[in-house]
């Protein structure tokens, strides 16, 4: 903000032709100095005068009325059974994908990925029904959330399992995102 108030201040002092161009630029003044000027020899030159209106934007050629397409086939309210019924198989194959998990894999992997799912319910909560004029003060915060998944992410790198490692390059790639961009 400073390097353009500096650059603005500069094109203005340009503009007045330096310390000798300043009384004439003063009697004389144009768009750039007509509005910052107050006074002038005793006499209050506050408001400029007036800017000329713009040109109309000119009409857009008539377009020749085109035949209506038939309306397309709206979609049915879903009834409340079948939000039930979306829900619930959304939940049994959560549901089957956990337990399968959870008899295939060993504990540790049941309680990382536990921390896991929960992490995800609890950010897509805290962070996806802001309103928009929170976003910069929301910054901050997803930064240092960010900041701790690529934490736990290095600390994952030095695993022993490959599938580990993978997971902890991505995590720490995909919150590098939300930081540095």
């Amino acid at each position: 903000a400073s390097e353009l108030f500096a650059a603005n201040m500069r094109f203005l002092f340009d503009e007045m032709k330096g310390a000798a161009g300043i009384d004439k630029a003063l009697a004389q003044p144009d768009d750039v100095i007509g509005p910052i000027r107050c006074t002038y020899q005793g006499q209050v030159t506050w408001k400029p005068a007036a800017r000329p209106a713009p040109p109309p934007a000119p009409k857009a050629p008539a377009t020749p009325k085109k035949e209506e397409a038939p309306a397309k086939a709206e979609k049915k309210p879903q009834t409340a059974f079948s939000k039930w019924l979306n829900f619930f198989l959304v939940l049994i194959v959560v549901g089957a994908c956990c337990a399968g998990i959870g008899a295939s894999r060993s504990v540790a992997l049941v309680d990382q990925m536990m921390s896991f799912v929960m992490a995800v319910i609890v950010g897509y909560f805290l962070v996806w029904g802001v309103d928009h004029a929170l976003h910069t003060p929301l910054m901050s915060e997803t930064n240092a959330i960010s900041g701790i998944i690529i934490v736990g992410a290095m600390q994952q790198l030095s695993a022993c399992g490959v599938f580990a490692q993978i997971c902890a390059i991505l995590g720490t790639f995909a919150a590098g995102f939300n930081i540095f961009g």
